[in-house]
C-alpha cells in the first residue's frame, strides 16, 4: 500500500500518505553522482510513518543528495511500515 503510494507521488509529484490519509508523502535520494544508483526515505509529513528503499535509480530530474553529504534533520526520523 504504501509502495503505491510512492510510486504515485513519483510519477505525479504528490500523493496522500495510505496511512493517515491526511499528510503528503516526502522523498529524499540519496545516490552517487555518476551512476545516480542509490537509496530512498519516503515518509508522511504528518503521521511521520515511512520506507526505506535500499537500491533505486534516482530519475531524471529529480533531485538528490551525493553521498556523504546528508546532513542531520534531511530525513526525520519516521516508523518504518511493511
Amino acid at each position: 500500500m504504501f509502495l503505491s503510494a510512492l510510486a504515485r507521488s513519483i510519477e505525479d509529484g504528490a500523493a496522500s500518505c495510505p496511512m493517515c490519509g491526511k499528510g503528503n508523502l516526502m522523498i529524499h535520494y540519496v545516490a552517487d553522482p555518476l551512476s545516480r544508483v542509490g537509496y530512498l526515505d519516503a515518509w508522511c509529513d504528518r503521521c511521520f510513518e515511512g520506507v526505506h528503499v535500499s537500491r533505486v535509480s534516482v530519475p531524471d530530474g529529480m533531485r538528490f543528495t551525493p553521498f556523504g553529504e546528508c546532513e542531520e534533520g534531511d530525513v526525520p526520523n519516521y516508523t518504518t511500515v511493511n
